[in-house]
């Protein structure tokens, strides 16, 4: 039992000395971890959506408390497998959504989880963050625009075979090489 107190008392005592610029970046991470668990409830629509949004929810609020955790990881599992297992018949338009807000916490849990709690953020190390974000969604846009015009040219225009693959291989390491550099340039 001491062993949970403690554990208790180390969450309270990180939530005290958190900085107000953590806690901008950590609402951040919950509000774009809550809008896509609940974007996806309505537009995916799966029988375990209960259960689904019940972990996505848990994860999402212990995403915000302890971001470089394990938490950021399985909630992004949870709407991966609510993804395959709902989206099949939904628009283009909303897994574009749904993807961007997948990302957005996704670098933002990043840069929430890079700093120490009680740390204080300087005007350019939040430029810094805002650009590299900013090129990291510019880049998860332009990604997922490509899936979606591969998925829309007919099947019997291009076959769909193992070149779409290694396309696609040679497209997400492109759009790698392109955020490292773009955020090597930056600082």
């Amino acid at each position: 039992m001491r062993d949970v107190a403690e554990l208790v008392a180390g969450w309270i005592y990180g939530i005290q000395i958190t900085s107000a610029e953590q806690w901008v970046l950590r609402g951040l991470v919950l509000v774009s971890a809550v809008v896509a668990t609940l974007l996806s409830w309505w537009w995916f629509p799966t029988l375990a959506a209960p259960p689904l949004v019940a972990s996505a929810g848990v994860l999402a609020l212990w995403s915000m408390v302890r971001p470089g955790s394990l938490a950021p990881l399985l909630l992004v599992v949870v709407l991966a497998l609510w993804w395959l297992g709902g989206a099949g018949d939904a628009a283009a338009w909303q897994l574009l959504v749904v993807s961007l807000l997948v990302a957005s916490f996704h670098i933002t849990s990043a840069h929430a989880a890079a700093a120490p709690s009680w740390s204080a953020m300087r005007r350019q190390a939040a430029l810094l963050m805002a650009r590299s974000e900013a090129l990291y969604l510019g880049a998860s846009l332009g990604a997922a625009l490509l899936v979606l015009g591969v998925l829309w040219m007919p099947a019997d225009v291009v076959g769909r075979g193992p070149w779409w693959l290694i396309a696609g291989i040679v497209a997400l390491a492109a759009v790698v090489v392109a955020v490292v550099h773009g955020l090597r340039r930056i600082r």
